[in-house]
Formats: C-alpha cells, structure tokens, sequence
C-alpha cells in the first residue's frame, strides 16, 4: 500500500471532494485523523459513501479508486491511538505537521474506512 490513500467524499449535489490523506491500516481499515469541524467530516456525517485510491502526495492517483464507507471516530481513546499509530508510521514529518495542525485549533477525530459500499437501510 502507498504511502497516501485519495479519500474522496461528495457533497450533496454529488461533486466529488478528493483529499490526499496520511493513513494506516489496522485489519480491513484505512484509519485516518483530521479536524472535527472539516468539511470532509461534515460530509461523511451525512453520507458515509466515499471513494479511496493510493495517490502521490499531492493527489495524483497511481492504483484503481474502490468504493468505501466511511465513519467518524469521536472516542478520545481511539483518536489518540490512530494519531500514534499514523505519527510512528510518518515519523518526523508527521510529528511537524502535527503540531502545526493542532495550533490551528479545533478537535480532532479519527476516520474509519473499509471497503466497499455502504449497505442501505
């Protein structure tokens, strides 16, 4: 698996809203972390529908996107356990941007996903 995972999420209209996204996997999970109040969680909150696909850091896409779904993780426990697990993965750089995405403010949360589609109920 590459290094950046292209987490793609859609806005109501249906636009497609792709990010390039640190990551690391625990079983059959993408795990992930960013601010509680993004957009990107706004998004997931109301439709976990998303799109992944390995990419370069900038967001150039080098592997086949797959159908995802995606949840938010609230519970501190589990946010700090993905936060150390993605830091020990992307060593000093991860612990820079780190530190400066936590001086931005706001509470973090942690992003689950595993593939495939989400199941209507």
């Amino acid at each position: 698996m590459g290094r950046y995972i292209l987490l793609t999420t859609f806005t109501k209209a249906g636009v497609p809203k792709p990010t390039p996204m640190w990551f690391v996997t625990e079983g059959d999970e993408l795990l992930m972390t960013t601010g509680g109040d993004s957009w990107k969680i706004k998004r997931i909150r109301r439709s976990p529908k998303v799109m992944v696909a390995v990419c370069t850091q900038r967001g150039r896409v080098i592997s086949p996107a797959a159908e995802a779904t995606a949840a938010v993780v609230e519970d501190p426990a589990s946010v700090e356990r993905i936060r150390a697990t993605v830091l020990k993965r992307y060593g000093l750089l991860g612990r820079i941007a780190w530190a400066f995405n936590t001086r931005r403010g706001g509470a973090r949360v942690g992003i689950s996903v595993t593939l495939g589609a989400p199941e209507d109920h």
